[in-house]
């Protein structure tokens, strides 16, 4: 977990700077040889380092890999691949489940499913970058190559390459342009310094990326404590862990799958609310119905999960291509804090005030639910490109509830 907490900013980083596709690429590669490496290592310090550099490179694939999928999905799918693209997490924790019963000595436990990751290497090949990222970049011709390409592959005729380019440049800034103007200033120390502090506070610059940022941060520091205290409280709420493991990636099944038309007709802010909410009850119910607990405890893994996934969906809608895999990369960061303070509350708050952890993780989920109202409706809104995209944006919704 603290290897994704240092990992994910930089991460943001160089996906933002150098592209989707180049960090997805490398940090898969890094990633696959450290897992399947780490089988050999001799003693306890070198596997926790190596524990440590695979959390730091987990949100190159983890993060970027799904705001690239975003980001080339057709905005009429959008709803059902943002969701479903972490069907495979539910999947795999219940095949985890099913692994560590049958290989109980870790290192071929660790080799088993370390092995897996050779067989999505081959897909890298295929990958393109994301022609949004190109756009804003300023590389519109291999922006045009990439949709080029996607549209051979699914028949669809494009408008002339000509009017394409144009469709491509409108609206959205052109890095060549202004690069420069950036270029003069970075000769002198005061001009280099005052671009890396823009560039540290770029999700704080205008007032209204910054109560999204806010927010965000805010419900992601929660919901990763949440979602964490009651996937490692397997020990607490039943008699196999095992078992405990299987059963709850089998109620986040219905996470990724039957929230999809909720979604899809009711928007993301509600139904992110009413699942923090829903998690806040069964918690803050379990203390009190003992025989029941394993059940309450499953309904809110259900419903916690349910908020996790939609809030990866809206945040890669609320914030814009300049910065998207920036601000979400760092949201990442706060679920990492949360979920590193979350064995804590478990193992030391729980043996002397059994209530507590649900009390905790209860209240976390109020606040959750209440940190998203801040947040603007996403739903059949197109994705903003840049800052200036999405402080326009506000402008108009304003003047138009100001009309009205």
């Amino acid at each position: 977990m603290f290897g994704v907490t240092i990992g994910a900013p930089f991460n943001g980083v160089l996906a933002d700077r150098y592209g989707r596709k180049m960090t997805v690429a490398v940090g898969f590669v890094a990633y696959s040889a450290l897992a399947i490496g780490s089988c050999w290592i001799p003693n306890l310090s070198a596997l926790l380092l190596s524990r440590f550099l695979m959390g730091a490179v987990d949100p190159t694939i983890l993060k970027t890999g799904y705001i690239l999928g975003m980001e080339v999905a057709d905005p009429k799918w959008r709803t059902h691949i943002g969701i479903a693209l972490f069907l495979p997490w539910a999947l795999s924790l219940m095949a985890w489940g099913g692994f560590a019963y049958l290989v109980r000595e870790w290192r071929m436990l660790q080799l088993t499913v370390s092995l897996l990751c050779l067989a999505f290497l081959p897909t890298l090949w295929f990958m393109d970058e994301s022609p949004r990222w190109l756009a804003v970049r300023g590389q519109h011709r291999r922006a045009l190559r990439v949709l080029q390409r996607a549209a051979r592959w699914n028949g669809v005729a494009l408008p002339p390459e000509d009017e394409l380019l144009l469709l491509l440049k409108d609206g959205v800034k052109d890095e060549a342009m202004v690069r420069p103007h950036q270029d003069a200033r970075a000769h002198t120390a005061r001009g280099w310094f005052r671009r890396r502090l823009d560039e540290a506070f770029i999700l704080f610059r205008t007032p209204r990326l910054r109560t999204i940022t806010l927010s965000l941060y805010t419900n992601y520091l929660l919901v990763g404590a949440v979602y964490f205290g009651l996937s490692l409280s397997g020990g607490d709420l039943s008699s196999d862990p095992f078992l405990y493991m299987v059963l709850t990636g089998v109620v986040e099944l219905p996470a990724y799958t039957l929230v999809i038309p909720l979604v899809a007709r009711y928007g993301r802010r509600a139904p992110v609310v009413a699942f923090f909410f829903l998690t806040a009850a069964a918690l803050l119910v379990l203390p009190f119905v003992p025989a029941g607990s394993m059940v309450l405890a499953l309904i809110g893994k259900m419903s916690i999960a349910s908020a996790f996934q939609v809030l990866d969906l809206y945040s890669s809608e609320l914030f814009p291509t300049e910065v998207r895999t920036r601000g979400m990369s760092t949201a990442h960061v706060m679920s990492r804090v949360g979920s590193t303070c979350s064995p804590y509350i478990i193992d030391y708050l729980g043996p002397l005030y059994p209530w507590a952890p649900s009390a905790v993780f209860g209240a976390a989920s109020v606040l959750a639910g209440l940190a998203t109202l801040a947040l603007p409706e996403t739903l059949h809104v197109a994705l903003p490109d840049t800052i200036e995209h999405l402080e326009e944006r506000e402008i108009r919704t304003r003047r138009l509830a100001w009309l009205m």
